[in-house]
């Protein structure tokens, strides 16, 4: 029997800090958080991975480009996802946390032609809010 060995990923992750958490509903979190790295970027409509116990785990940016170096998302809480359970804990305590270069390609094209006739329909799901 041959053995292939499994390929690990491990993105390049970037240091965020805890600057404020909002309850928005009695189980949605808006976690404000500040990125160290300021050449980070990303365009609306894409995800980052947030990382804790160097377990990741994607959640869309709700925020805008033009709010960097901010970042906001909005984080259900789910009694029975440990992985939301800690990330909230350590939120609450203001552990600093990590997270990966932006990810997807679900957003708006940059240049749109003005006089374009398309409709555009985005469908999401999650917390309904982002």
């Amino acid at each position: 029997m041959i053995s292939v060995p499994q390929l690990v990923h491990s993105p390049k992750t970037y240091s965020v800090s805890i600057c404020e958490l909002t309850a928005l509903t009695d189980d949605v979190v808006l976690a404000k958080l500040k990125l160290e790295d300021p050449s980070y970027s990303f365009q609306a409509g894409q995800y980052v991975e947030i990382v804790v116990d160097d377990e990741p785990r994607p959640f869309s940016i709700a925020s805008s480009p033009q709010q960097l170096p901010f970042l906001e998302f909005h984080i259900r809480k789910q009694p029975d996802n440990p992985f939301t359970c800690n990330l909230l804990e350590k939120m609450a305590l203001k552990q600093p946390l990590h997270i990966t270069h932006a990810q997807g390609y679900c957003h708006y094209p940059e240049k749109l032609s003005p006089d374009t006739d398309k409709e555009w329909v985005f469908i999401t799901g999650g917390t309904g809010f982002a």
